[in-house]
C-alpha cells in the first residue's frame, strides 16, 4: 500500500497518488501528514489520483468519517478525487469522503475523467497545462510518502 505526495509549491498544488491498496489506518495517517504539511497554506489545490488503487476492502465508511473529522480547516482549498470510471465501489467511497471532508475544505469533487477534473481544479489554461505536465511527469520524486 502506498500514498505518495509531490508538491508544486509555487502553484500551491499537491498531487497525492494512491496505489495498490488502502486501509483506514493509512488514510488516517495521510490526513494527519497533510495537516502538518499544509499548516498555514491557503488556496491549496489537492489532486488525489486513485486510478491505480486496486483494493479498498479494508476501507470503511466509519474509517473515512474518522479521517475526515481529523482534517484541519484548509481555507480556500479545493480537492479533486480521481477514481477509475469502472469502479462504482471506489466512486461511492470517494463520495463519502467528499461529503464529510466538505466541512474542512471549500470544495471537494469526485471525478472519473482527468480532463474534467483538471478543468474544474484549474480554470486557467496555462496553469492547467503546467499542472498536467507535473501530474504526468514520471521522473518526479514524491516530496513525502506514507505506507509500506
Amino acid at each position: 500500500m502506498a500514498i505518495e505526495r509531490r508538491w508544486l509549491h509555487e502553484q500551491r498544488f499537491v498531487l497525492t497518488t494512491v496505489s495498490t491498496s488502502l486501509d483506514n489506518h493509512a488514510l488516517l495517517e495521510h490526513v494527519e501528514d497533510m495537516n502538518r504539511e499544509c499548516d498555514g497554506i491557503t488556496g491549496l489545490k489537492e489532486f488525489a489520483d486513485c486510478r491505480a488503487l486496486i483494493d479498498v476492502e479494508q476501507v470503511s465508511v466509519s474509517g473515512i468519517t474518522q479521517a475526515c473529522l481529523r482534517e484541519k480547516k484548509k481555507p480556500g482549498s479545493k480537492l479533486v478525487i480521481l477514481v477509475p470510471p469502472h469502479s462504482p465501489v471506489m466512486y461511492g467511497l470517494a463520495r463519502v469522503y467528499q461529503m464529510f471532508a466538505s466541512d474542512s475544505r471549500d470544495v471537494v469533487k469526485v471525478f472519473t475523467d482527468i480532463d474534467d477534473a483538471m478543468r474544474w481544479l484549474e480554470p486557467d489554461e496555462k496553469n492547467r497545462r503546467s499542472l498536467l505536465e507535473f501530474l504526468n511527469d514520471p521522473s518526479g520524486r514524491p516530496s513525502s510518502a506514507t505506507g509500506t
